[in-house]
């Protein structure tokens, strides 16, 4: 691209230019920083040019080694520029991207055409291209630039029904947003990490937002009308806080200050308007501080230090880049700066976010309890802790003193007295005796400034509670095997599965982020205890669940988990939670869709998704022509005679994580033993569908996968019997070669079978032999598949053994109908006028038992006489009479069935409901998850997702409730709140009477 006959040109190489004089004296546009702040590129608008910057001994160069590269002249504005580490610039104009390695000989790097919103790279020097649903990774060279990049992967987002709003591409993370979650992906591997509540709606036609993160900190600024911000604490749900900017282009970056992170907002201001440099703290504070002043000093006449406009803010370095009248310009921000503006707003009752941090919480935000210690453990300290403990107490010193991280104050372990201190310089603040101190073998200071003590088999953290002026302990673990790393390589502390501590199961109560990370680990610990003392904690857990859903359904909906994921478990030990939880959640509005709505789907119960899913691009051909008529389909749909969209509403069930497979997982182990985590495939109890939440869950599973690998089951089946039939018929056309090889076939369909059988057999042996469907499924294909052998080893076989592998078989056919609703009654009862019409005693000998049975007996016999009333003409009587055999498994078990029918409808009065069928339904698709999907398939997130949603006609809905009400499902103290407002909306107040 350039050339030793640029300077000619006027561009002059760097070596011979000073830094005022980058783009040739024009002002910058735009700012890029590599993704470790290695390289600084600028690009002039005015110029056309591209420069790169990096940092020496704190100035600000113009790289050496770079040469002012001319933008290639086209007409168009380039709104995004990027560099790596390795020298290479990317940007985007006109739809064309550019990518070159700026070096003394310039290098223009080809690249397929398309057209990306945003380009990236990735700390390996990758270059990253993506739009709203396509990720496509090319290789670079670190050593040399080759002119071609590599395209080594392509991936793309897909969702259920189309809820994709953006995505964002951050270092080593992907970031997808719909209209009311943030979904986070591993971006080496493509694994989904977690998914956050935003606490917003988004814009399908608006997807411009950005994340940044910083230690436990995740913020997301999605670019409205104004900002919305939302601040999430990592691996935990719900947003911490919520920013709303009035201005619609204001960027973030986080910055830290003595162990606090604040969030730091500006906006690139226009020609003749000011910046706004705004800093807000991360918990709860009331008022944003105008932070120009950290940038810029007013009483120096220096134009760099009091005209400084920030572009960039390495979070990482501090260091602000940024323009001085049109000019580059760079800021060292060292803590000294940070910590002189923050000083004398220390004591300010509504500076919360000073103090919060240490516990130096003021008496005005003491609201809200936070245990950090537990929240947001220091693991790798916590770790090191135990690894190098010292085995000799004799060489400790005396007095051990150990300073705050970035505080002026100072632990003080004093072993001879066995005194435990903190000082203020040389001030005694408060103490606290500890006669097992002399036993002490390890001492580590934590991130947050508590002391961990290793003491024999315990572990303790205290904390200085600054409030109080006292030592407390934040948490304490004993094992009397004693402790090891493993104990502590998760993300969390581990609590003590025998005789948990009171104050962490208060602490983690207490404090929602402690709650929202440790639940999952405390609620069945307790559960299974026997102590009463730890068994009156479920209610406090349960209690501070609900209200906190209650108070807001956006942000903590997800808390609902807690109790879903062990809803078997309290069903078997304390059911009236789950009745109570049925009942306080029997319908819930979508909170961010609390309206009317029109549904295209033509269905009054139609079920979906808000998750988003990672997949790699595949270019099959099946898969596009099954989406065109799946299109075309809908298309037809909504030209049909009377289809017109039906008004709804939209409910979400409250079983959130209900089906949800571990991340983790071992696929060859899950071969010989899958895993049954998800409390779906552990839940099959009438209770949990006795209202629409289940049905909720059944439909969306069943629509989504379990139809196709139904119908696919019994396709095979239906290959099984029809191939085993065939070869069991007593006739002379079929030849022995034939005969043989149906056989033969009939045994690969049966050992199929068998095989998952024995799955599910070696799963649960127990639950497997007293299921009642299982042993006779069992006994069908082992009869079959043992006939067939016999009969090929030894060229014959009893006829009635023949006999009944048929019949069993027939039967088992007939069960594959109890899952579809066409032969159950709306009370769940099986249709006694299925496939057929009722017999009578004019009509055959099937009318009764027992000469169904005589006529069964004289078919299998050779004598027809009992389908007289299909007597078959002589000429073609060998060719009926074969296809009579063909469909012999149909006809004459179906008249059977009718014996069957009768005795099952007695059993289904005991239980006469639409549960029974969905539970029944249940099963089946449990099944099919736990033996026949792939371990990959149980981590889709679309088949699988946390949260299920369900729209639903709305002269339905006002029936439903109308009996539920009724009937006392819906009593009058179940969330009142959300009972009025559906009430309301469906504009039937009047419904409950007082």
């Amino acid at each position: 691209m350039g050339d030793e006959n640029d300077v000619d040109n006027g561009i002059v190489p760097h070596n011979l230019r000073d830094s005022n004089n980058a783009h040739n004296g024009k002002q910058v546009s735009l700012v890029a920083l590599s993704p470790n702040g290695k390289y600084v590129v600028t690009y002039s608008e005015d110029n056309e040019s591209i420069e790169r910057w990096i940092v020496i001994d704190s100035e600000l160069i113009l790289d050496p080694e770079a040469r002012l590269s001319p933008v290639e002249e086209s007409a168009g504005y380039i709104h995004e520029i990027k560099v790596n580490d390795s020298k290479v610039v990317c940007y985007i104009r006109n739809s064309r991207i550019n990518v070159l390695q700026m070096s003394n000989e310039h290098h223009q790097i080809k690249l397929h055409r398309w057209e990306p919103k945003k380009i990236n790279f990735k700390k390996n020097g990758d270059f990253i291209l993506s739009n709203k649903y396509k990720i496509l990774i090319y290789h670079s060279k670190h050593d040399k630039m080759s002119n071609v990049l590599s395209l080594v992967s392509s991936h793309e987002l897909s969702s259920y029904n189309d809820v994709i709003n953006g995505m964002f591409i951050d270092d080593d993370n992907i970031w997808g947003i719909s209209s009311n979650y943030l979904f986070h992906w591993d971006l080496e591997t493509f694994k989904l990490k977690f998914s956050y509540s935003l606490g917003f709606t988004t814009e399908y036609w608006n997807e411009e937002f950005t994340v940044i993160t910083k230690g436990n900190l995740i913020a997301v600024n999605y670019h409205n009308e104004i900002n919305e911000i939302a601040i999430f604490l990592k691996d935990v749900h719900f947003p911490i806080r919520n920013i709303q900017l009035k201005s619609s282009d204001m960027k973030i970056e986080f910055c830290e200050v003595q162990n606090n992170f604040y969030l730091l907002a500006f906006n690139i201001p226009k020609k003749n308007e000011n910046q706004n440099i705004i800093l807000y703290s991360i918990i709860g504070i009331n008022k944003h501080i105008d932070a120009s002043k950290i940038f810029n000093n007013e009483d120096s006449e220096n134009d760099s230090k009091n005209n400084f406009i920030l572009y960039k803010y390495n979070s990482e370095s501090k260091e602000a880049f940024g323009l001085v009248n049109g000019k580059f310009s760079y800021v060292n921000l060292p803590d000294l700066n940070w910590y002189k503006f923050f000083e004398p707003h220390k004591e300010e009752d509504d500076f919360v976010g000073w103090n919060n941090y240490l516990c130096q919480a003021s008496e005005a935000s003491e609201i809200n309890y936070y245990n950090d210690t537990l929240a947001f453990p220091d693991m790798e300290n916590i770790r090191s802790l135990i690894a190098n403990k010292r085995e000799n107490t004799n060489s400790f010193m005396d007095m051990i003193l150990i300073d705050f991280n970035n505080q002026k104050y100072k632990w003080k372990i004093d072993l001879e007295n066995s005194i435990l201190s903190v000082y203020n310089d040389e001030e005694l603040l408060c103490s606290k005796d500890m006669s097992y101190l002399k036993d002490l073998l390890n001492w580590e200071i934590l991130n947050n400034n508590t002391l961990a003590l290793l003491i024999y088999n315990f572990i303790t953290i205290y904390e200085y509670d600054f409030s109080n002026k006292n030592i407390k302990i934040q948490y304490q673990f004993y094992k009397n095997e004693g402790l090891n790393i493993k104990d502590f390589s998760g993300p969390i502390l581990p609590i003590d599965n025998d005789s948990p501590d009171e104050f962490v199961i208060s602490s983690i109560i207490k404090d929602e982020r402690c709650l929202a990370r440790y639940g999952l680990t405390l609620l069945p610990i307790l559960i299974e205890s026997s102590n009463p003392k730890l068994t009156c904690y479920i209610e406090d857990i349960y209690n501070k669940c609900i209200k906190l859903v209650k108070e807001d359904p956006k942000g903590n909906m997800k808390f609902l988990n807690i109790i879903t994921s062990f809803m078997n478990d309290l069903y078997k030990k304390h059911p009236d939670y789950i009745t109570k939880f049925i009942s306080e959640m029997f319908m819930i509005l979508d909170p961010y869709n609390e309206k009317i709505n029109s549904d295209e789907d033509y269905s009054y119960f139609c079920t979906f998704s808000q998750e988003i899913e990672i997949s790699k691009i595949t270019r099959s051909k099946f898969f596009e022509l099954f989406n065109f008529f799946q299109n075309l389909y809908y298309l037809f749909l909504s030209y049909l005679p009377g289809s017109k969209p039906i008004q709804c509403i939209t409910l979400i069930v409250p079983y959130i994580d209900y089906s949800r497979y571990p991340l983790e997982y071992s696929w060859w182990k899950e071969i010989f033993y899958p895993q049954s985590n998800s409390v779906f495939v552990n839940t099959s109890i009438k209770e949990f569908y006795t209202n629409w939440n289940g049905e909720a869950v059944i439909n969306f599973k069943w629509n989504t996968f379990g139809r196709i690998y139904y119908f696919i089951i019994w396709l095979i089946f239906m290959g099984f019997l029809v191939c085993f039939t065939i070869a069991s018929y007593p006739t002379n056309s079929i030849t022995q070669e034939i005969r043989i090889k149906l056989y033969q076939t009939s045994i690969a369909f049966g050992f199929f079978h068998l095989l998952f059988e024995l799955r599910q057999f070696f799963w649960n042996s127990k639950k497997y032999v007293l299921s009642i469907w299982n042993l006779f499924d069992l006994s069908a294909y082992f009869s079959a598949t043992i006939a067939s052998i016999y009969w090929i080893k030894y060229d014959d076989i009893p006829d009635w053994a023949l006999s009944i592998s048929c019949l069993l078989l027939d039967l088992k056919f007939l069960l594959f109908f109890r899952v579809f609703e066409y032969f159950v009654d709306e009370n769940g009862n099986i249709l006694k006028e299925t496939l057929i019409q009722v017999p009578s005693e004019n009509t055959n000998l099937f009318y009764s038992y027992p000469t169904s049975l005589l006529a069964t007996y004289l078919f299998l016999t050779g004598n027809q006489n009992s389908l007289s009333p299909w007597a078959p003409n002589p000429t073609t009587e060998n060719t009926i009479l074969f296809l009579l055999v063909a469909v012999f498994s149909f006809l004459i078990v179906i008249y059977l069935m009718n014996l069957f029918i009768g005795l099952l409808n007695i059993a289904i009065e005991e239980d006469n409901d639409r549960a029974s069928y969905l539970v029944q339904k249940a099963e089946v698709i449990a099944e099919i998850e736990l033996f026949y999907l792939l371990s990959h398939q149980k981590r889709w997130g679309t088949w699988f997702p946390e949260v299920i949603y369900y729209q639903v006609d709305i002269k339905k809905a006002r029936k439903y409730i109308k009996e539920a009400i009724k009937n006392g499902e819906w009593k009058k103290d179940d969330w009142p709140e959300m009972r009025n407002k559906i009430l309301k909306l469906l504009n039937i107040e009047d419904a409950i009477k007082d």
